[in-house]
């Protein structure tokens, strides 16, 4: 469980690593193996001088460090839930739910029109998804952020198992509160 590291949550009571799919993984290396190719042969064959080259190089060039910024931070949502909530994270995109803050939760299968797509989407209506491309199973979480409802959906391998804990914390948290 790579990601829990970086969680200063105490105590994990479920972790999951949800990976992108072999097939969408390899054609992401691939178009980077295309980028680098085209590169090479630009640059061997000297096909380009002057600022041609300077903007062709500097478009590449950031096309590269753009997919190798996506590939590095959107193969892995990795999701832990422990004593204090539950924290869902992208690399270096991460967001943490407090009990206290969560309303509801529900196992849902993903409309990806919904929300707009696959990936960290942000959509109206403040929906929010943490969604792994063409992975259908998850938890809806609604949770109130400073007085305004807001939506979850986080994808999961296990969304039963992940909202059975979920379930389990929140009601225990409020007859702690009780």
């Amino acid at each position: 469980m790579g990601g829990y590291g970086k969680t200063d949550l105490r105590e994990v009571l479920y972790a999951e690593d949800v990976r992108i799919g072999w097939l969408l993984l390899t054609l992401l290396s691939g178009i980077l193996g295309v980028e680098a190719a085209v590169v090479t042969v630009v640059a061997i064959k000297g096909a380009l001088s002057g600022w041609e080259a300077v903007v062709f190089y500097a478009a590449v060039g950031l096309g590269i460090v753009i997919l190798v910024f996506v590939i590095v931070s959107f193969t892995m949502l990795s999701i832990a839930v422990a004593f204090e909530g539950i924290e869902f994270r992208y690399g270096v995109f991460a967001k943490r739910l407090r009990f206290d803050q969560i309303r509801s939760i529900g196992v849902k299968e993903y409309e990806w029109l919904r929300y707009g797509g696959w990936g960290l989407r942000w959509s109206p209506g403040g929906r929010r998804a943490w969604n792994m491309p063409f992975l259908r199973t998850g938890v809806v979480i609604t949770a109130d952020e400073g007085g305004r409802d807001r939506e979850y959906y986080v994808t999961s391998r296990n969304p039963e198992e992940l909202a059975r804990v979920l379930g389990e914390r929140i009601s225990g948290r409020r007859r702690e509160n009780s």
